[in-house]
């Protein structure tokens, strides 16, 4: 039993000491310029795209928006929406009209000239809500909501 005990410290003494090794970044990486796009196709509320470049990782920076992009919803069906931007790279809409039955993608243009299309991805209702409760914990109180999928389909909720 005594072997047994050595032998699993020793593995989890070796397996933390592996784990905390520092990474180097790729010197590649610093003169790398990629988009960043961050953001969720509402087809119940508020649509909102931020569009970002990224930096340098060893840089201590901000954010970098960008702005005057054209950024659109297209459906399969050849609908479009048009997301105006603001100043800090945002892309937004109050209220898309997305058919449940039409897959979309997001089409995006940059000033610089560079265009990125995403796949089409079919939208996927949120099913109704059972119920709405709270209960109360040590120091917070927790709101739960309840709700389920019969067709099992939905497996995202937000």
């Amino acid at each position: 039993m005594k072997v047994f005990i050595n032998i699993a410290l020793f593995s989890l003494l070796v397996t933390t000491i592996a784990c905390k090794q520092e990474y180097p970044l790729p010197k590649e990486t610093s003169d790398l310029v990629l988009l960043v796009v961050e953001g969720l196709l509402n087809s119940s509320g508020p649509t909102v795209v931020r569009l970002s470049r990224t930096f340098n990782p060893t840089d201590v920076g901000t954010v970098l928006p960008v702005v005057n992009a054209e950024v659109t919803v297209e459906g399969e069906d050849n609908t479009m929406f048009f997301l105006p931007g603001n100043t800090s790279g945002e892309y937004t809409s109050n209220q898309l009209p997305l058919d449940n039955a039409v897959k979309y993608r997001l089409r995006i243009k940059t000033t610089g000239g560079q265009e990125y299309l995403s796949d089409f991805v079919p939208v996927l209702p949120s099913p109704a809500i059972d119920s709405v409760h709270w209960e109360r914990t040590d120091d917070a109180i927790q709101l739960l909501v309840t709700t389920h999928d019969p067709q099992n389909k939905t497996w995202y909720y937000r």
